[in-house]
């Protein structure tokens, strides 16, 4: 589960931002694979929803994503590939009206981490991720007379570089983690009848820092907890929760060793990283 409150800077100013959802996945079963790589396939299905609102006007969000994730470990190495689809309604509230819309969105990710033990229980993690997402085009009529309204197609590319800093147990860790969210391409624009309408942009990136901890319970059971804050381009603060089961005969965390206990191997990470609304 996961929920933000924020506020994004736009070129038009601020802009309140609330996200919220739920992320239900399975991973696959771990396979071995040549030259000491191991390779384990996710796969999830996640419920989407948000708020945006500004100066009288809002809007909400409420959608559906399907999603597929491989992630590769070799030693200290990881490296996570993500793709994902999904539809949304997209609710409109103005002074004068109100309009619905069916949207659609999809994208791909790749993030790399590396494990690196500096000291008795304690490690660094550097990361890099590489997003694309795309939201369709929106046309629709407005309540308050019968002109044709479109917004165009989002076109976003994000590269993130970040660090973990860890802290770990036979049972659990601590970590304090960093990133820097730069968005190449965050614009759109659209038109009203035959007028072009302006675009709308965001700022070109924002800074998260945050706390999480992550706990074993028993031999099957996992949890996480995260909470960072954002400035710059945006500001506010992130939430994310999480509990793991690991189910089939042979399934244990009794094998399960510290330096397995990391927030990489989270999988709502990097799917939250790209597949909000």
């Amino acid at each position: 589960m996961y929920g933000t409150f924020e506020n994004l800077q736009m070129n038009v100013g601020k802009i309140g931002n609330n996200g919220y959802g739920t992320i239900i996945g399975a991973d696959l079963g771990l396979k071995e694979l040549k030259h000491g790589w191991q390779f384990m396939p996710t796969a999830y299905i996640a419920y989407n929803g948000a708020h945006q609102y500004w100066k009288g006007y809002g809007a909400y969000q409420n959608g559906g994503q399907l999603g597929f994730m491989g992630t590769w470990y070799k030693n200290n190495f990881i490296i996570g590939a993500l793709a994902y689809g999904g539809v949304y309604n997209n609710n409109m509230n103005t002074p004068r009206g109100s309009d619905d819309t069916l949207g659609y969105f999809g994208g791909g990710a790749i993030k790399t981490a590396y494990n690196w033990r500096f000291a008795k229980d304690w490690s660094v993690q550097p990361n890099f991720l590489v997003a694309y997402n795309f939201f369709g085009k929106e046309n629709w009529h407005s309540d308050f007379g019968q002109m044709g309204m479109m917004s165009g197609m989002l076109h976003g590319i994000n590269i993130a570089p970040g660090v973990n800093i860890m802290w770990e147990k036979e049972t659990f860790s601590i970590y304090c983690t960093i990133q820097y969210m730069y968005n190449v391409n965050q614009s759109t624009g659209g038109r009203a009848g035959n007028v072009d309408l302006p675009n709308v942009h965001m700022d070109r990136g924002y800074i998260q820092y945050g706390l999480g901890f992550n706990k074993r319970f028993g031999d099957r059971f996992n949890g996480f907890l995260q909470v960072v804050l954002r400035n710059v381009g945006r500001t506010g603060v992130g939430l994310q929760a999480g509990f793991q089961w690991q189910l089939g005969k042979g399934s244990s965390n009794k094998s399960s060793t510290k330096g397995n206990i990391t927030p990489e191997l989270k999988k709502a990470d990097i799917i939250l990283n790209n597949t909000k609304i």
